[in-house]
């Protein structure tokens, strides 16, 4: 009997390749690809030296998906940062 192997989606919500990039790719590299089928999903393809994110990945079989991003309005920009800044000094509106 064959075991299915468990399926797992690694989700970066960053904006540049960092450590935790390379963390996840030397995972990825070691992972035992017959208990998990692994699919990357970034909001972007990071360039880092002469490669891409998907060219890293797609080197050890790994499919990535990228999402498409829409840019926040300023309105919302603003009034984040804002409650960003007020809700810190206001302990009793900060949900524990």
């Amino acid at each position: 009997m064959t075991k299915i192997a468990r399926r797992i989606l690694l989700l970066d919500t960053g904006n540049e390749w960092g450590g935790g990039t390379n963390s996840m790719i030397e995972l990825l590299k070691r992972i035992d690809r017959t208990r998990f089928a692994v699919t990357a999903c970034f909001y972007h393809n990071y360039r880092h030296g002469d490669s891409t994110l998907r060219e890293a990945l797609a080197a050890i079989d790994i499919p990535l998906l990228i999402l498409p991003t829409r840019h926040q309005p300023w309105w919302a920009k603003l009034a984040k940062e804002l409650a960003r800044g007020l809700l810190p000094w206001r302990k009793p509106l900060r949900v524990a």
